[in-house]
């Protein structure tokens, strides 16, 4: 849907599960069209920001991820509405609440890229064997400060051999990193290990930003949650920006309907009402 392979799953039980214990997959690094070992959990946000920039690495990365977590209810209504129905909502944070304590539990190698040291240090005290990077602030076009970026991942990585690596920067900046960190993967280091672009995940988990009640992530009514906090933030992100998704949706239901079902693509090239 849209272009992306999004999981379809009641829970994300399966998911820490695949997480956890990755099986083989298609992951060849000369290969162009290969399956990135990338988990990504793109939102309505992130779909709409996608379809402006259809040929960014960081669309590249959605399309080609192992894992794609549909985060957000409106992707799930509109996978009704497309024949395609998923069976829940699946969100990065949800999946880092259950995916952290295991790590630790079970001491799993891990690699975590934070947006403060703050983030680094709470989670730290839980993992004092994982290896954290908090880079200072830097824009994701420009090629030399990812880099430097990445200069400090692989120095850590190669000191830890990591399984997982957990980026908690946001998007556009999490799958850039990810696209890159996996580009420049020593091949001496073995198998590339699997990238979580987890957004801000980190800080709600970390006690650094509330997340709603139980019963309003089921209601879907987390979003309304978060623009309570944050009304002048996020007024046009979620009343203004966002509301592309339905172009987006009917677009893909104008292509359905011409017998071009499999053409859900996140550009205007597919035709349609816009």
């Amino acid at each position: 849907m849209f272009g992306l392979e999004f999981i379809d799953a009641p829970t994300l039980d399966p998911v820490l599960e695949a997480v956890l214990n990755r099986p083989p997959a298609q992951d060849d690094p000369a290969d162009e069209d290969s399956v990135l070992p990338v988990l990504v959990t793109p939102n309505v946000d992130i779909l709409v920001q996608l379809r402006q920039a259809v040929r960014s690495v960081e669309a590249e990365v959605m399309r080609r991820a192992q894992y794609v977590l549909p985060d957000g209810m409106p992707i799930v209504a509109a996978s009704r509405l497309l024949g395609a129905p998923l069976a829940a909502r699946l969100t990065g944070s949800g999946l880092f609440e259950m995916l952290w304590p295991a790590v630790v539990a079970q001491d799993r190698p891990v690699l975590v890229l934070t947006a403060s040291s703050a983030i680094a240090r709470r989670l730290s005290y839980e993992a004092p064997a994982a290896a954290f990077v908090t880079p200072p602030l830097f824009d994701a076009e420009d090629a030399a400060a990812v880099d430097r970026v990445i200069d400090d991942l692989l120095r850590e990585a190669e000191a830890h051999r990591p399984e997982l690596v957990l980026f908690g920067i946001g998007h556009p900046k999490d799958p850039i990193l990810a696209a890159r960190f996996l580009e420049r993967w020593p091949l001496a280091l073995g198998r590339r290990p699997l990238c979580c672009c987890l957004g801000g995940s980190f800080a709600m988990y970390a006690g650094f930003k509330r997340r709603a009640p139980k019963w309003m992530q089921q209601a879907g009514l987390e979003w309304f949650f978060r623009f309570v906090q944050e009304p002048r933030r996020l007024f046009r992100r979620y009343f203004v920006r966002d509301a592309a998704f339905l172009t987006i949706v009917a677009g893909a239901l104008w292509s359905r309907r011409r017998g071009r079902s499999g053409d859900t693509r996140l550009s205007d090239e597919q035709g349609g009402p816009r």
